[in-house]
């Protein structure tokens, strides 16, 4: 029930997931004032036996992309009647999940860097100074190395520099069955995702000093529900409502978004800076006329 707008990232892990429905037309009113589609997700609650589940899988000998995926859950009752049913009268859900990828979205024709010791290079002599003389006129440019690459100082890599992704995500569930029709749930979820705005005007000498991009999301809610059954069992019943519920829920959702340089983080007075110069000047004459 609780609405997750243009987002990349639910911030719920696969094995937290029950139910997937798309809607793509005709939008229910419960969604809401929406336009477009809607992704419905209906997470998995308590168990009736204590359940634990733990997953890996990587990439890491197949491809060069460095994907790694771990994933843990368990689930189980609080408190079990011991009826027919075996219905938790409380129970819980957790799980778990982190993933982290060197390239999330190679390029199919590769990436191209300057070789590490050319950019050593480069960064220790950034510029050449030129001095010309024309009929006694003495005249001086500084000239950026950088534009006189030859092919022979570019290399091509799989995988993007510096494009590494990360992601941590966190989901609960607790719920309570106080009386009969009668369900009372608490939940949330907390992600945290890290990673590098890779710049294609940058890949080639700037890599290394790729923005730096976080993102936090936490969601709680609370939901109560109870639902009208009726008894009765005879389909020829005059009764218009045979099933019918209601639900009062209360959620609440914070979105935190960080982008700053690795080098500088939370330092403002450095962003921009760009150094010290020290100026020589030296008197300078010339004779016009006879």
């Amino acid at each position: 029930g609780t609405k997750v707008l243009n987002t990349k990232n639910i911030g719920i892990p696969k094995s937290g997931i029950e139910q997937i429905s798309l809607t793509t037309g005709g939008v229910p009113a419960m969604y809401g004032d929406l336009t477009g589609g809607v992704l419905h997700l209906t997470s998995r609650g308590p168990s009736r036996e204590y359940n634990f589940g733990v997953s890996y899988e990587t990439s890491q000998f197949l491809d060069n992309y460095g994907h790694h995926l771990a994933d843990a859950s368990a689930s189980g009752p609080l408190y079990n009647e011991k009826d027919k049913t075996k219905q938790p009268k409380a129970g819980f859900f957790i799980t778990g999940q982190f993933q982290t990828d060197k390239d999330q979205n190679p390029s199919p024709i590769g990436s191209y860097k300057v070789k590490d010791s050319k950019l050593q290079d480069l960064k220790n002599n950034p510029s050449n100074l030129i001095v010309t003389n024309t009929d006694g006129v003495i005249s001086a440019a500084a000239v950026r190395r950088a534009e006189y690459l030859s092919a022979d100082d570019i290399e091509k890599l799989p995988y993007r520099q510096n494009a590494r992704q990360t992601a941590y995500n966190l989901n609960g569930k607790l719920e309570f069955i106080p009386f009969k029709n009668t369900v009372l749930s608490f939940g949330g979820n907390a992600s945290y995702n890290k990673g590098t705005n890779v710049s294609t005007a940058g890949s080639l000498l700037n890599y290394e000093n790729y923005q730096i991009n976080e993102r936090q999301e936490y969601r709680v809610w609370g939901r109560f529900t109870q639902k009208f059954v009726s008894e009765e069992t005879d389909k020829n019943s005059s009764s218009l409502i045979k099933n019918a519920y209601y639900n009062i829920q209360v959620d609440y959702t914070k979105t935190l978004i960080k982008n700053y340089d690795d080098r500088y983080k939370d330092d403002l007075f450095k962003y921009g800076h760009i150094g010290k110069f020290t100026t020589n000047r030296t008197n300078a004459y010339s004779r016009v006329g006879d």
